[in-house]
């Protein structure tokens, strides 16, 4: 599969939300480390204390790519629906630094 993210940095961290808790982990525990390229899910990153925070113009760009992605599954029929998020940590730790969304 090609990679999605159009970036030259590395994706430290990845997530693949749905907004749906019912069995979305991939950690049995939040201190498991997962293979370089496994996304995690929306349980891990609700213990990983992780939040998405935009200023309003992106937010407002963010909601409508939804409304038209949503638009077209639901002419395709199709319901399933997910947000990847890739995650570059400036500092190269996770523990520091500021990250990149």
């Amino acid at each position: 599969m090609a990679n999605v993210f159009n970036t030259t940095r590395s994706i430290d961290t990845r997530y693949d939300l749905k907004g749906s808790k019912h069995g979305r982990m991939t950690r049995k525990n939040p201190n498991d480390k997962v293979e370089p390229g496994v996304a995690l899910k929306d349980l891990d990153f609700d213990r990983d204390g992780m939040s998405i925070d935009l200023d309003p113009s992106d937010k407002a760009a963010l909601i409508k790519q939804i409304e038209i992605d949503v638009g077209l599954f639901k002419a395709m029929e199709i319901n399933d629906y997910s947000l990847l998020l890739g995650i570059h940590y400036l500092q190269g730790n996770e523990n520091e630094g500021k990250m990149l969304l």
